[in-house]
């Protein structure tokens, strides 16, 4: 990754990477190889797109690929691991993505959402899933949420973690988005 690194950057930070001072987050590096690969044909997804959608404020050292085709993940010791899945990218929600590397395409907010509680290994476990899902989930849309209804009514999601709302604001956001819908409680 620090090659592939010191390739997508301009120059100016070039000698910042190589003294490892300055890195670009590893869902921009994703994203641009991605793009470079692929094309149209691949998108951020999972915790890297909710890292991309504002919902992770630290960085992770996984980022996930979502291409049509099966390949192996990018390991780059320290500077973090590019896992690729594959799944259908034509019948995702995508939304355009915009780094300084790339231009390309990552789930949308309630694609990324439904991705997280469906399968949280593509953010490394359970709490981080969560943490994103709940920050998220107040900015979907109501179709989604019934949707999200529709799963908890037929046993596919039984339970939600929800940050305090005491404590914390996406905590609130998230009780006054599922009071909403009924689904507090």
């Amino acid at each position: 990754l620090p090659n592939l690194a010191r390739d997508a950057l301009p120059p100016r930070s070039i000698l910042a990477v190589e003294r490892g001072l300055d890195r670009p987050p590893i869902e921009e590096v994703a994203l641009g190889i991605a793009v470079a690969d692929y094309g149209d044909r691949a998108a951020l997804m999972g915790l890297s797109a909710a890292r991309y959608h504002g919902a992770v404020p630290r960085a992770h050292a996984t980022a996930w690929i979502a291409t049509g085709v099966s390949r192996r993940a990018i390991d780059g010791g320290p500077f973090g691991r590019i896992v690729f899945v594959t799944r259908d990218v034509g019948s995702l929600d995508l939304v355009r993505a915009r780094s300084d590397l790339a231009a390309g395409w990552v789930t949308s907010v309630e694609q990324t959402v439904l991705d997280l509680v469906r399968q949280p290994v593509w953010a490394d476990g359970k709490q981080p899933a969560t943490e994103a899902v709940m920050r998220l989930l107040p900015r979907c849309d109501r179709e989604l949420l019934d949707d999200l209804a529709a799963a908890l009514d037929d046993g596919r999601i039984t339970r939600f973690a929800v940050a305090n709302p005491d404590h914390a604001p996406y905590g609130r956001r998230a009780e006054e988005a599922l009071r909403h819908r009924g689904l507090w409680g």
